[in-house]
């Protein structure tokens, strides 16, 4: 085999594969796919008004090329004040997805805010 074709044969051999993170979601009442090629981040969101006031869901997700990072918040306002929840997940891509293709989320922190139940003391 001659010098050129052997360093063709390992340029070949040597291509790093593109890293794809496939996955479900569940948002707004509805399922969702995600697809992430590495370093591509997604997000949505919505808000809505309701009879005492409003309501709202944010999601976002970023892949780095091994792990899927998830920060959630969602919450609104009403009669009682406001109320917000604000979570952040991981998940290692070719770990554990539940029988649906979601992925099984580790929670990495949660924060609540409920502000008639802070106004009470709660």
């Amino acid at each position: 085999m001659g010098k050129t074709a052997r360093k063709q044969q390992l340029k070949r051999a040597t291509k790093v594969q593109e890293k794809i993170a496939c996955f479900n979601v569940w948002f707004d009442g509805k399922e969702h796919t995600l697809i992430l090629h590495e370093g591509e981040s997604a997000e949505f969101g919505y808000n809505c008004l309701n009879e005492e006031g409003y309501s709202y869901a944010h999601e976002e997700f970023f892949f780095d090329g091994k792990t899927v990072h998830r920060e959630s918040e969602d919450g609104g306002r009403d009669c009682d004040g406001e109320v917000r929840r604000d979570y952040s997940f991981t998940w290692d891509v070719g770990s554990m997805v539940d029988d649906s293709g979601y992925p099984m989320w580790e929670l990495l922190n949660e924060h609540n805010y409920d502000q008639y139940a802070q106004m009470s003391n709660y």
